[in-house]
């Protein structure tokens, strides 16, 4: 059985992904950010997540919630190997590629299927995907 890949995202207005290992606009008050996790959580909910090591920290205490198997892409194996294995040992035929930046890059010729959601978030980052701003598929404005 082949999976359903799909590179879920959200990037503020210049692609901007990460802030020194967080969400650029993490703690930010406006509730549209909060509302964008949720989203997250429930779209994923049942499949398995894909995430580079970078990511990996900051999710794996997600692991198992909602039926969700959070997976290190410890570049080990090629993308469609660990794609297989996902298959194969957690059963589960959608997979969601949930970043960093280099994670992204790493699968890209294996996407079924785009979320990437652009924030209007306009401030710092240090990590940018600017290769996702034609992928949008949802604009979110204050």
């Amino acid at each position: 059985m082949k999976p359903r890949i799909t590179l879920i995202a959200a990037i503020g207005q210049q692609g901007q992904l990460g802030r020194h290992g967080k969400l650029p606009w993490q703690g930010l008050p406006h509730r549209i950010y909060a509302e964008d996790l949720s989203r997250f959580r429930e779209i994923t909910a049942g499949a398995a997540v894909v995430v580079g090591h970078h990511t990996w920290p900051s999710v794996r205490h997600l692991d198992g919630t909602n039926g969700r198997s959070f997976v290190n892409d410890c570049l080990r194996r090629s993308p469609g190997e660990l794609a297989e294995a996902i298959v194969r040992r957690l059963r589960k035929d959608r997979i969601f590629i949930a970043g960093g930046a280099k994670t992204y890059g790493r699968w890209m010729h294996l996407i079924d299927d785009f979320d990437v959601t652009r924030l209007p978030y306009n401030g710092e980052a240090n990590v940018y995907a600017e290769f996702l701003l034609p992928h949008v598929t949802r604009e979110v404005s204050l």
